[in-house]
């Protein structure tokens, strides 16, 4: 599995930073080199953030359907614990 690494000076670590630059009417988010500050990639901070919260929507829809599955579940075996109990 091959590592990420800063193409300046071979560092393997990286950090989010927030920047505005002159003109840009957003801010924006970096992600750069921990040693030599290069930037390895840009996002834009409104739209970052929609993500995330698209993100934790997504999961919280997850897990409503997970607890839905499981009373499912309770149900399937409550019906068929009745059916074996039915006399013909």
């Amino acid at each position: 599995m091959s590592v990420a690494t800063c193409a300046r000076c071979q560092n393997q670590s990286f950090e989010l930073r927030e920047a505005k630059i002159d003109g840009a009417s957003q801010q924006l988010v970096f992600v750069q080199c921990t040693d030599c500050g290069a930037p390895i990639d840009v996002f834009d901070k409104h739209a970052l953030l929609e993500r995330h919260e698209q993100d934790m929507r997504i999961k919280g829809i997850e897990q409503q359907l997970a607890g839905v599955a499981a009373a499912l579940a309770h149900i399937g075996r409550i019906v068929g614990a009745l059916a074996n109990q039915r006399v013909i």
